[in-house]
This record gives C-alpha cells, structure tokens and sequence, in this order.
C-alpha cells in the first residue's frame, strides 16, 4: 500500500494497533524494507516506527516515525510516539515538546495524559503527573 490522500490517518492508527496485538515476527523486517525503498510510504513507516517504539528501539523507531511526519502531523499518536521514544532516549526538553504538540491536538484522548504524566515524572513535576492521571480517569470515564 502507497500512502493515499483519501485514507484517514486515524484509520492508519488503528491499524497499527491491530498489527501489534497480532505476533508476527517478520512483519517488523518486511515493513523496515518496504520504507527504505521508499520512504513517502506513510503505512510502511508508521507500522515500522510503531513496532520498533514497542520493541524499545527509540532512536530507529523515530527515523521511521519522522517519515510520516508530512501526513501525520495532525494525528496526536505521531507526537506522542516520538515523545516518548525522546523521554527514553533522555532527551526532556523534546519529549515536552512532543508531547505537548499530541495533546494541543487531542486531549480527549487517555493515552496522551498517561504519557504526559510520564514526561512530567522526568520533569520532575509530580504534580503534574497526578493531575494527567486523573485525567486518564476522566477521559476514559466519558
């Protein structure tokens, strides 16, 4: 699949999450293949980026996820990806960043505080962290 203006970005989303509830241990080497032939495949980066974030490869999953960031820059799972995968790396000030950039596009999403409590706790900002996690309760909650 090549990277099509109609397709819903959030359908993309979707479907990553479906492939990593799936094991399938050559899917992660077909889609890194398929988008180092070519790097405008948006579906191939963004499912490779996934995969590579949840097998804690933070820096390889970034180099992925910034191909998609063209299409995907409104899609608050593309920051928030990349957020952490910063937080990982140790990186606090683009780890705040990103995150903030997924939350200024979704806060109705439980995810985006669960993660932004986390960038907070490497803050140092405890406070912060309680009050997205209660968040969580509150988005999930509606």
């Amino acid at each position: 699949l090549q990277w099509q203006p109609p397709i819903d970005p959030q359908l993309l989303v979707d479907v990553s999450r479906i492939y990593l509830d799936v094991p399938d241990p050559d899917r992660l080497v077909q889609f890194r293949q398929r988008s180092d032939a070519n790097p405008h495949d948006v579906v191939a980066a963004f499912v490779a980026g996934t995969e590579l974030h949840h097998h804690g490869h933070w820096t390889a999953s970034n180099v992925y996820l910034a191909r998609t960031a063209e299409a995907m820059d409104r899609q608050p799972r593309l920051h928030l990806y990349m957020a952490m995968n910063e937080l990982h790396l140790g990186r606090q000030p683009q780890a705040e960043a990103g995150i903030e950039r997924a939350f200024a596009i979704s806060d109705r999403d439980p995810d985006v505080y669960y993660c932004r409590a986390h960038v907070r706790v490497g803050a140092n900002n405890a406070s912060g962290a309680v009050a997205d996690l209660q968040g969580v309760n509150v988005v999930s909650e509606q």
